[in-house]
């Protein structure tokens, strides 16, 4: 009996390692992957029309953006001589912010939005937030008050306490 399990389990072991190994999905490459990037700007206005375009802007600053770029995105953003360039963590700045609101329907369209809403205070809002969110915010007609230009302030300021 031990020969006859001990051949069948040879046999199925080589049935299968005769057979050809499924192939793995492809690792997606970095260059398919979006890129956050810094581009900069002279004027504002160009941070306007690069989100009329369609880039999805994360940062609005006087003298730069930053965008998450699609590998498609890059090559548009270049041929509009636009230069392309690799950011520092120090650029990719978030604002504190306030925004009112009139009751929980409201803060949810808020969290939906992508918002690190960090307390709700009575009618107010606050949160965390990227460029991107005040605009989203701002359309959907929510007043943002910015309380801090960039989070980080608040921290510096605690340390040095």
């Amino acid at each position: 009996m031990k020969t006859k399990s001990m051949v069948l389990v040879l046999a199925l072991a080589s049935l299968f390692g005769c057979q050809e190994a499924p192939k793995e999905e492809a690792e997606p490459t970095a260059a398919a992957q979006p890129q956050i990037r810094k581009i900069p700007i002279s004027d504002r206005a160009l941070a306007d029309s690069l989100r009329r375009a369609g880039l999805d802007v994360l940062v609005v600053e006087d003298d730069y953006v930053v965008v998450r770029l699609q590998p498609t995105e890059m090559e548009r953003v270049r041929q509009m001589n636009l230069p392309v360039e690799p950011l520092t963590e120090q650029e990719l700045v978030q604002r504190l912010v306030k925004i009112p609101v009139t009751g929980k329907a409201d803060v949810d369209k808020l969290v939906n939005l992508g918002l690190d809403v960090w307390e709700v205070r009575g009618d107010t809002v606050v949160a965390q937030v990227f460029d991107k969110h005040i605009f989203e915010a701002e359309k959907l007609g929510f007043r943002v008050q910015i309380v801090e230009r960039d989070v980080r302030n608040l921290a510096k300021r605690e340390a040095r306490k």
